[in-house]
């Protein structure tokens, strides 16, 4: 999804570490509230939100409340397998 999304004149602010194992390592140097404050930001600068939501998570549910309280428009996917 995130290639297909990058085909288009926009940019990801969230999303490529789950693909970049450099990226992943440079997070895992976070705090919690680190991070944290991190989502917070990207989601204010963000025109809307796209979240993966097939395994439940209250990172990514937090995520979307407060980018529906900014009145984000928010994409919610499931991948049907984890229905």
């Amino acid at each position: 999804i995130i290639h297909l999304i990058e085909q288009h004149t926009v940019t990801l602010t969230s999303g490529p570490q789950i693909i970049s194992p450099q990226m992943l390592e440079e997070d895992k140097k976070l705090t919690s509230k680190g991070i944290y404050d991190r989502q917070q930001k990207r989601i204010e600068d963000s025109d809307l939100v796209i979240a993966e939501t097939s395994k439940p998570s209250h990172g990514v549910g937090g995520e979307i409340v407060y980018a529906l309280s900014l009145g984000k428009p928010v994409l919610a996917l499931v991948h049907t397998k984890f229905e």
